[in-house]
Parts: C-alpha cells; structure tokens; sequence
C-alpha cells in the first residue's frame, strides 16, 4: 500500500504557508500523529514551527483527525485560502477504507453495510458479516436505522410547509390532533420540536414492552410523557427528546391531506416518492416479519449475541417518527442522492434544515441551573455551558454543510454523515449493538462511521 502525501497551502497575516504532510511508516521523535498514522511535516522552518503550535494547541491527545487540523486553521483570526490536496487516488483511499472495515468486523466485531462516497463518486459499497446464521449482508439488506429516522421526518415536515399546511413558527397546539394538546406545551413551536428545545421529557422503556407482541399506537406513546412538565422554556436550550420527534409524527398525520397515518404518508411522499424509489425502505411495522438482518449485541466477552437469547427492553415500534424506520445501504445513497436536487425539498427548504443555533446543552447531571417562576430551568449567570448546534433531524457542523446523526435500536446501530458542499457521504448500518453490560461505551458502528469519516477530510 502507497504512503500518502498531503499538500497544505494557506495565507495567514500575510504570509503564503506551503507544508506537506509525507506519510512514514515508522514514527520518529517529529512525527505527527494521524487518524493512526504518522506523518513528517516538510517546508520552511517557521511556518512549521507555527503550524506545530497549531497541532499541539488542539487538545492533550498524540492523535487528532484531520477535521481537528483543518478547523482549526480555519478558526484562527486572518488564515485565508486554505487547500488540502492528498496523493491518494481513489482507488487506494478505498482500498484503505476497505481494510480498515475488515479490521474492524475481525476485532470488533462490526457486522453491517458500509457506503462511502467522495465527491459523488461511490468509493465503498458492501455489506460486512452476517444478517443471520446463513446469509452474509449485503446492500440491499433491510436494517432498523433507529435515530436515522428523524431526519426523515423533518424533511417530511417540510415537505407540508412547502405544501403551506404548516409553518415553522406554527404553536404545536393549534396544529396537533385536538386529543393530543396540552397546556404545558404553550410556547412550544414545530420549529423547537424539530430541534429538540422544547424541555419536553424524552420516553424510553416500560414495564412489559420486553413482552409485548402488538404495535405501540401514537397515543400509547404519547401517553408516557403528555403529563409531565417541560423542563425549561421554548428555544431556551437543547435537549434530545424522542418525544418532540413523535409528536411530529402527530402533527404529519392532523395536517395530511387526505388524513393518512405517519406510515401511509411516509410512504407515499418519501419512500416511493418519484425521483426516490425506496422501495426497500419502510415502517417496521410493515417489514418487521421481512426483516432479513437479525440483531446482535455485544456480552460481556465482546461475543456477539443474537438479540432472540435476551428479551428485547423496548418494542421498535414505541420508537415511531423518531426511529422506527427501516431501510437497506442501497436506499439510504438513493435518500443521499435526493436531497441534492427537487425531488423533496426546494433550494430555500434545504438550507433551513441545515439553518441550526448554537444552543445550551440542557445537562442536569453535570451542570447546575437557575429556575423561574414555573420551576423550569434556566441558565445560571457566570456558569460556562456546552453548547450544540441542531437542525432539523441532523447534528449540524461546520458552515451548515456537514450534516450528521446517529442511530440505535435494540439489536441495531446506524450512522450517517454528510457533507453536502462536497458531497462527499458516509453511511454505516449495523445489526448489533452495545449491551448495557459491555465494556464497549461507543457502538462500533459509530467507530466505524466517525473514523471513515475522518479519512474523508484530507
């Protein structure tokens, strides 16, 4: 395998910087450590003094991503023109993309479907491990993609805004279904729904749904939090809540015309939508006994388990709007590949999902707060909070053209990134998951994303 070398050029104060960055294949005292790689770094001593300044400033770990390097240069006051060239073809960027992902099935145990693709163009399309005891997977694999969910549903939010049936600014009380409204929520908007700022108390497990054999209905769901008090005020702070997620589920089957439910639209207006054809993509009630991959978990000795030895803690079908999709690697780049033009959304429609403030990150376990009248949480004066930018279904970073989110279901695990400047795509579906027992405190699936995703960044 070639050793790659990376050119760098950027103006900072005035001065042209031309390093470049030559992959060795054993470290010494200057090496640099990469994505596990290291590198030397050539060019004139002071800009790579300064550039050494920039790298040590990052953080206390020996390796960063290059994401860390490129941000921030970019964040620093006066750098201009900043270009990164690799001397990577194509080919070979797969081929270690490709070996890192069986690296990863061989001593993590990753079982799923991997899609990668720089510029547009497909470098990584394959499916990795088993679905079942007998069948290998494969792109056209169906995964539960749990959390991937959401961003499904907010394009199909803005799919009836576009259609004028609902409005951002919209009260969440004038457009839910009449038995569904609630004084707590006063204030709360479809906008602050879809970026979790609302306070609304997320749901989880129950009592029995290991047991349950029937579908939960949106108004079991939304039974287990509509009597519980919003924990700050609206647009106030972020905090991740599947309920805002199924209450936007709600909202698409009041404002549906003609009335259908969440399932009969998303399948009409995104899944077989013409321009999409994601036929292989549907609600897990519909395809849960066609459901070819079969979920894993990760025991205690890092074995994979299959999740039929362990009663499940919660039913798919609880998780509704906000992650109870299922879908294959194949559909997922043809979801990619629409929200590029006008088969969804509109130019203006996509910028706003991707138009996220920075909020506070509500932390009532690590932080303290101040409270109003009402007892809800608000931010104390000189305490410093973390702070996240989220749009409509997707973590938002960079200038808005980096587009993420994860997912998880029991049995399952998903990722996806994209960058839609570059088009550049990172899709990873797994069928296995972290057990509450496990020593693993990141699925592999994220491992495996996040890490394909840095390489991408040279």
């Amino acid at each position: 395998m070639s050793l790659e070398t990376v050119h760098l050029q950027f103006d900072h104060q005035g001065e042209h910087y031309d390093l470049t960055f030559r992959e060795q294949e054993k470290p010494t005292a200057e090496s640099v450590q990469i994505n596990g790689r290291q590198f030397a770094i050539l060019g004139e001593s002071s800009q790579m003094a300064f550039l050494r300044g920039a790298i040590s400033d990052l953080s206390s770990e020996k390796d960063m991503p290059p994401s860390d390097l490129r941000g921030r240069l970019s964040s620093l006051a006066d750098v201009k023109n900043l270009s990164v060239e690799s001397s990577l073809t194509s080919a070979e960027l797969a081929a270690r993309m490709e070996a890192y992902i069986r690296k990863m099935a061989d001593e993590r145990g990753y079982s799923g479907s991997v899609l990668v693709k720089k510029n547009g163009e497909r470098l990584v399309f394959q499916g990795y491990g088993a679905a079942d005891a007998a069948t290998p997977n494969t792109p056209q694999t169906r995964f539960c993609i749990g959390s991937v969910t959401k961003q499904f549903t907010g394009v199909a939010i803005m799919l009836l805004i576009q259609e004028g049936r609902l409005a951002l600014n919209d009260k969440i009380n004038t457009v839910l279904p009449e038995r569904f409204r609630n004084r707590k929520w006063e204030g709360i908007t479809v906008r602050h729904l879809l970026t979790h700022a609302t306070g609304i108390p997320d749901y989880g497990p129950s009592p029995g749904d290991e047991d349950r054999a029937s579908f939960f209905t949106l108004d079991e769901i939304i039974a287990q939090f509509s009597d519980r008090d919003p924990a700050f005020n609206p647009g106030e702070m972020f905090e991740y809540s599947n309920a805002n997620y199924a209450l936007l589920g709600a909202i698409i089957e009041e404002s549906s015309k003609p009335p259908q439910s969440y399932e009969d639209f998303m399948r009409d207006h995104i899944f077989h939508r013409a321009g999409s054809d994601m036929r292989n993509t549907g609600m897990y009630s519909s395809y849960a006994a066609a459901l070819p991959a079969a979920g894993f978990y990760l025991d205690d000795d890092g074995k994979l388990k299959s999740v039929e030895h362990r009663a499940m803690p919660i039913h798919v079908s609880k998780a509704h709007a906000a992650g109870a999709i299922i879908s294959t690697l194949e559909d997922m780049e043809k979801w990619d590949r629409a929200l590029y033009d006008d088969t969804f959304l509109t130019p203006a429609s996509r910028k706003e999902i991707a138009n996220a403030e920075g909020r506070i990150i509500f932390n009532p376990k690590k932080k303290s707060y101040d409270h109003d009248a009402q007892g809800r949480a608000i931010p104390k004066a000189g305490e410093e909070y973390d702070r996240t930018c989220y749009g409509f279904g997707v973590f938002v970073e960079g200038n808005g053209e980096a587009l993420l989110h994860p997912g998880g279901i029991p049995g399952f695990t998903s990722f996806i990134a994209r960058n839609t400047d570059a088009k550049d795509c990172v899709v990873v579906l797994g069928n296995q998951c972290r057990d509450d027992g496990s020593p693993i405190k990141t699925p592999v699936t994220q491992v495996v994303a996040l890490h394909l995703w840095e390489m991408l960044k040279w």
